[in-house]
């Protein structure tokens, strides 16, 4: 249950998301925003293709092993792995785990 304006308890079915001035401003930005980039990246990609490059394929359309290779210290490499097996975990879990929090 929630409270209206007065008080009053409103019932789950009731309950509406109240229009707000703030939300038509932020709406506005975003549309404008976005305009803006999707120009910008037209104006891009003609420019590439005049001067006879092809745009590169978006990263969403690339696909990924979910592998790669990080280089680090050695003692930043013992810290991790001695972290790790305090944890009882793989070092690769431990490493995906920091990087993923």
């Amino acid at each position: 249950m929630r409270r209206n304006g007065h008080g009053k308890t409103l019932p789950r079915n009731r309950q509406v998301l109240r229009w707000k001035p703030e939300f038509s401003a932020a709406t506005a930005f975003a549309r404008s925003a976005l305009a803006g980039i999707v120009r910008v990246v037209g104006e891009t990609v003609s420019d590439m293709e005049a001067h006879g490059e092809a745009p590169p394929d978006p990263m969403s359309a690339k696909s990924y092993s979910g592998k790669f290779q990080v280089r680090i210290p050695p003692e930043r490499h013992k810290a991790l792995a001695m972290q790790a097996a305090e944890q009882g975990i793989s070092l690769n879990r431990h490493v995906t785990d920091k990087l993923c929090a």
